[in-house]
């Protein structure tokens, strides 16, 4: 295998639940998305290697938005670091950003993410 998928998305828990709460039912590409899935659709593709990124990032609004995108981004960027360790070689991420929220900067998220996928594809 030798294909590299570089928009391949994932749904973790916490971005799920906000999108449920917001949207109402969800389609099956959100309901029906585990991580045995995913290495199950590489491996159909003969894919060596995905990338990954949410699809989407909740439409948030009101006083507590960027507080709660800022909770959901570190949040989605833990699990997506946690794919890249448990499955070797076959994830990569990009880092979630809680867009258009300007304080990022504050929660080190960039970091944070890169940090995290170096750790977990180094060891």
């Amino acid at each position: 295998m030798h294909r590299i998928d570089v928009h391949h998305h994932y749904y973790p828990p916490t971005l799920m639940a906000a999108e449920r709460e917001i949207r109402g039912e969800l389609s099956a590409d959100y309901r029906d998305w585990t991580v045995a899935r995913a290495v199950e659709e590489l491996d159909r593709g003969e894919t060596a290697m995905a990338i990954l990124s949410t699809s989407s990032r909740p439409d948030m609004r009101g006083a507590k938005a960027g507080e709660r995108l800022r909770a959901i981004a570190r949040d989605s960027n833990v699990f997506a670091a946690g794919m890249v360790r448990d499955y070797p070689g076959r994830f990569g991420f990009f880092s979630f950003l809680p867009m258009p929220d300007v304080e990022v900067r504050s929660t080190n998220s960039p970091s944070r993410s890169i940090s995290s996928m170096l750790t977990a594809s180094v060891s």
